[in-house]
């Protein structure tokens, strides 16, 4: 029985953190395609101004 519920224990923790590491890589993700998208305006925005 105790077995049993370590079993369960470990697999809810090793559940939590992938999801953990899903929700930092998304975050990750997410940050760099706004940093991405800043580059673009600002570079769009220079090379206007340029011309």
């Amino acid at each position: 029985m105790i077995i049993i519920i370590l079993l369960l224990l470990l697999l809810v923790i090793i559940i939590i953190i992938i999801i953990i590491i899903i929700i930092i890589i998304t975050i990750i993700i997410i940050i760099t395609i706004i940093i991405i998208i800043i580059i673009l305006v600002i570079i769009i925005i220079l090379v206007s101004v340029k011309y």
